[in-house]
């Protein structure tokens, strides 16, 4: 379970109304997946869990909660293509490069938030806002997560598209058809 003032901080980020369409990737115990259906309503909640032992677990712990998202169980990088297209996309485990498939199932104007691996020590939590068929953001906030089980194997950060900063430097993320693309931010 994420540590509940991080779970405020993505739900800050994550600039949630009521009647939102949702995508949440990383269910676990479905303590965030909870706030997400009170906020949004859980008919327009899908949440997935690569788990299928977590999944059924999340599931039964929310319907004794009287709440009923969709709970897939399923990989979280191919999204969920059923209920889309989503207004808001969260992820809750570290990306080091969008997948694809969020990039198609997100409505234009919609929000990715999700944790970003970096070489710093510390993911940031990466706000992108969709413009098809590319999304762009900045980074909102440091944190930490575990990385999607898919995603884990090390990979040069110059293949995903960041350049050889050695510091933190402001900076603003695009992912699109053409890849990632990590620039300076202007000044």
């Amino acid at each position: 379970m994420s540590c509940p003032a991080v779970v405020i901080e993505l739900l800050r980020h994550l600039d949630l109304g009521p009647g939102h369409r949702v995508l949440e990737i990383g269910t676990g115990t479905g303590y965030t997946t909870a706030l997400l259906a009170q906020r949004t309503g859980a008919a327009r909640l899908t949440t997935m869990e690569i788990d299928p032992g977590l999944a059924r677990d999340a599931a039964a712990r929310l319907r004794a909660a009287d709440l009923a998202p969709c709970v897939v169980a399923g990989d979280g990088e191919l999204g969920h293509p059923a209920r889309a297209p989503y207004d808001r996309i969260l992820c809750t485990a570290a990306v080091r490069s969008i997948p694809a498939a969020w990039l198609r199932q997100i409505r234009p104007g919609g929000i990715i938030l999700r944790p970003f691996d970096t070489p710093f020590g510390y993911d940031e939590l990466l706000k992108l806002t969709a413009d098809h068929p590319a999304a762009t953001g900045e980074p909102a906030a440091m944190v930490t997560f575990m990385k999607l089980r898919g995603q884990r194997p090390p990979r040069p950060y110059a293949e995903l598209g960041r350049p050889a900063w050695t510091a933190w430097h402001p900076h603003r993320v695009t992912a699109g058809p053409s890849g990632q693309h990590i620039r300076q931010a202007a000044r």
